[in-house]
């Protein structure tokens, strides 16, 4: 096509054939348009992985990753070596992930290698062959207690801790895969005249095990603790969480310990930063409590994550220290901790730490006391200590 004039003069003759060629240039246009208007071709259809607990069990609430699953998620028909799912959690699911429940293909007590597959709507299908165990008897998971909620000040001295009852806020994450019973416990170690209460948040008493759904959102409830306006000035508040099914496999957890001191500053829940156990060897734990054996080395393996808050991009250096109590640690033999410290750019980050401990002859109960600092440029520092109680068998 021979090439359009840029601009028209006054007193030049518009030709039949310029504006015919403007029409075909118009038209052309508006085929390239409509080209790019058209909606593309679905994605193949392909699965990447399946992702979930570690081993995938039947029953088991699982991912699959991939690209070109329909919507809504109910459009794809998932089975499982050929045994029909019938549990997709719409929610959560995409184009790229398929959350569903595993249905149990007839493997009877053995793990063998099984096949995902995928069909939607458009026809297109897809497999991905993953190892699957049966369905445990005893549940698995970990519980996560947090203190979020500090009681307002009374009294003479407004902020602080003066004779009467205040209500500490806790909050209980239950990452399970099945439904399951909990048993919460509030402990002041017995010191005379104080006294704790479990309470949920409507302050209804809590006299006993609680029933918490695998996908239950996080459960808050309250320890109110009296304090006396005579004795002993001083106590701990230690809040627990176990899993009550015989030989459970939930990894039971405690809060932050709450040193609690008539006249002084109420504690103030610390977000930043939470810890849990991660592993152990040669001990057994039960509740929150961990049981060595007498001479024998025992070994705990802990996690931290940190979360520093939206839009903090510094670097902070975060450090720990794990000691035994001091009046209790006789005979007790520390050998130094794997890690003390890690760097933390922007606003999350993590560290662990594995601490080796032997009871030796003489040696008694006493507590494990993990302490947390940090110092965040322009923020609050970060100080928080975590007790775990050691027994000996």
């Amino acid at each position: 096509m021979a090439t359009l004039p840029t601009q028209v003069r006054p007193g030049d003759v518009i030709s039949s054939d310029l504006f015919n060629r403007l029409l075909a240039e118009v038209i052309d246009l508006g085929s390239r348009v409509s080209d790019l208007e058209v909606a593309p071709p679905p994605s193949a259809l392909r699965i990447f992985n399946v992702t979930g607990p570690t081993p995938i069990r039947v029953n088991s609430r699982v991912t699959a990753n991939g690209e070109g699953f329909s919507r809504p998620a109910g459009a794809n028909t998932l089975t499982v070596d050929g045994a029909r799912v019938l549990s997709i959690a719409e929610g959560v699911s995409d184009e790229q992930h398929l959350v569903f429940d595993i249905p149990d293909p007839g493997l009877g007590g053995t793990g063998r290698n099984v096949v995902l597959g995928v069909t939607n709507a458009n026809g297109q299908s897809g497999s991905l062959s993953f190892h699957l165990e049966p369905a445990a008897t005893e549940p698995f998971g970990t519980l996560t207690l947090g203190y979020d909620n500090a009681p307002v000040g009374s009294g003479t001295t407004s902020g602080n801790l003066d004779p009467g009852p205040y209500e500490f806020g806790f909050t209980l994450v239950a990452s399970v895969d099945r439904d399951v019973t909990i048993r919460l416990t509030a402990s002041l170690g017995g010191v005379s005249g104080w006294t704790s209460q479990l309470l949920m948040v409507d302050g209804t008493a809590i006299t006993g095990p609680i029933a918490v759904a695998r996908a239950s959102p996080p459960l808050a409830f309250k320890v109110r603790v009296s304090v006396p306006s005579a004795g002993p000035g001083n106590a701990i508040l230690q809040v627990r969480a176990e899993e009550t099914t015989s030989g459970s496999h939930v990894t039971p957890s405690s809060a932050p310990s709450l040193a609690l001191t008539r006249g002084a500053a109420i504690p103030q829940p610390e977000t930043r930063v939470a810890v849990r156990l991660e592993n152990t060897d040669s001990v057994t734990v039960s509740g929150g409590n961990v049981t060595f054996t007498r001479d024998v080395r025992g070994r705990l393996d802990f996690g931290f994550t940190f979360n520093l808050g939206t839009g903090f991009t510094g670097t902070t250096r975060f450090t720990w220290t794990a000691a035994l109590d001091a009046s209790t640690s006789a005979n007790w033999t520390v050998l130094a901790p794997s890690s003390t410290a890690t760097d933390v750019i922007g606003a999350t980050g993590a560290g662990q730490l594995m601490q080796r401990l032997t009871p030796g002859a003489g040696a008694g109960s006493t507590l494990l006391l993990l302490n947390i600092r940090a110092e965040p440029s322009g923020q609050d520092p970060v100080d928080v200590t975590y007790t775990m109680p050691l027994s000996i068998a």
